[in-house]
């Protein structure tokens, strides 16, 4: 059941980047948070009925769904805001990440209701329900409509909505300054996998960001198991599951500051500096519980450890969706 997330995740990975380029950034989105909404209805009624199977299919649409929906948010943020602000908007999606896990291990806790799984469920309902009528209200992407749709008015009134741009010559420059990557990008080749791996500049970058995309990996199992991972340690489950949920905590307040800093520093070696600092928190994790079996109060380097993964690893991720700059597909 926990396995069965991360093939939906990559199907949807997948699929998600033609979904964009054939109905948009906002739709896809929309798209995204809508089978979000019909997971949590299915996994509310497969509890109520009693049907694992239908619990699978649920867990099934939902990765489906996440990964739609954040790749499509990811494209609608970085297309939509003014170049200075890139850095900056890119954490606001990692943000959007951190804080419904948050909010879901607060309420999954056992005195909240970690003991009641349909309430936890239908809980789920409610901010899902939000953002599918939320987003309805969002425009596209201003960048997608004026190279994909090539449509100068809407994409003016996407630049108003997201960026505030009420000056006219404003407006045209930016409008400009799309024109031209337009051209430039009509003179580039499609950009295919088969592309990008025979050109030497372009295959670095990709074989470079794959290397470095392994820095995320991590994070699921600690996500899924932090709390069984300190039960094996020998910790109480109290103890575990609040840990557990400081880490998410620390996360958060990690992406905030990674808000405000971002633009400030080498992105390279924000990069670099956090995920030494990252692979050092594992490394000691694993320590920890190994030599806690000779001697119990090493068995505390395990909550050190898992904190500063929560605190490290946002910076990694934040940064990793720097990476999600490309040519935008043209018709």
């Amino acid at each position: 059941m926990l396995a069965i997330y991360f093939i939906g995740f990559a199907a949807g990975s997948i699929i998600s980047a033609a979904i964009a380029d054939r109905i948009g950034r906002k739709w896809t989105l929309c798209l995204g948070t809508f089978g979000g909404l019909l997971s949590a209805l299915i996994a509310l009624f497969s509890i109520i009925l009693k049907i694992p199977t239908l619990f699978g299919i649920s867990r099934l649409v939902m990765s489906l769904s996440a990964a739609i929906s954040m790749n499509g948010l990811i494209l609608l943020f970085q297309e939509s805001s003014p170049t200075h602000m890139k850095g900056l908007i890119s954490f606001n999606a990692e943000m959007a990440f951190v804080v419904t896990n948050l909010i879901g291990g607060l309420f999954g806790m056992q005195a909240i209701l970690g003991q009641n799984l349909v309430g936890l469920v239908a809980a789920s309902i409610v901010p899902s329900a939000v953002a599918c009528f939320l987003s309805v209200f969002l425009r596209e992407s201003p960048k997608y409509l004026f190279l994909t749709k090539n449509d100068t008015t809407e994409a003016s009134r996407a630049l108003k909505f997201y960026q505030n741009i009420k000056n006219e010559e404003e407006k045209t420059n930016v409008l400009k300054d799309m024109k031209l990557e337009k051209e430039e990008l009509q003179h580039q080749k499609s950009g295919s996998m088969f592309d990008i791996l025979l050109n030497q500049p372009t295959r670095r970058g990709f074989l470079l960001g794959l290397t470095t995309m392994q820095l995320t990996v991590s994070i699921w199992p600690i996500i899924f198991f932090s709390t069984d991972f300190l039960l094996d340690v020998g910790f109480s489950y109290n103890l575990a599951e609040n840990v557990s949920t400081l880490m998410l905590f620390i996360s958060t307040l990690s992406t905030i500051a990674g808000m405000f800093i971002v633009e400030k520093f080498s992105r390279k070696w924000l990069l670099v500096g956090t995920a030494c600092l990252n692979v050092t928190a594992l490394l000691g994790f694993s320590l920890s519980a190994i030599l806690s079996n000779y001697w119990n109060f090493i068995g505390y380097g395990c909550i050190a450890c898992l904190i500063l993964h929560g605190f490290s690893y946002r910076w990694v991720d934040g940064h990793e969706i720097l990476k999600f700059y490309g040519p935008i597909h043209l018709n």
